[in-house]
């Protein structure tokens, strides 16, 4: 197991997602530590509490889990979760995340 590519591999798939993120327009933030990522749907606020991430819009955090779910993504299913990157994940597999990241969002604002 190498922490250093697990986290550059972290890093390329939170930068993926918060460009995602930016360029539809979503009001979302990505949190990422160590090789951990957890994507809320709010008004782009720090989320660093319970009470912040329970503020988070759940319903819009299902609806992409089942968007992403549908095209082979599996996350954790709950934004109360969060995701990891391991030695499995290739470079073509975090591409493939963000290429579906933004398809997701894409569709959540024009369904």
């Amino acid at each position: 197991w190498s922490s250093d590519v697990c986290s550059s591999d972290l890093i390329k798939l939170a930068e993926g997602f918060r460009k995602n993120i930016a360029e539809t327009g979503t009001k979302a933030l990505v949190n990422q530590i160590g090789s951990m990522l957890t994507l809320f749907f709010n008004d782009g606020l720090q989320v660093t509490s319970y009470a912040e991430a329970a503020a988070s819009d759940t319903e819009r955090f299902a609806q992409y889990f089942r968007l992403s779910l549908e095209s082979g993504i599996y996350l954790a299913p709950s934004q109360f979760e969060c995701g990891f990157v391991s030695d499995a994940h290739t470079d073509a597999d975090i591409d493939y995340a963000i290429k579906i990241n933004r398809e997701a969002l894409v569709k959540m604002k024009h369904p």
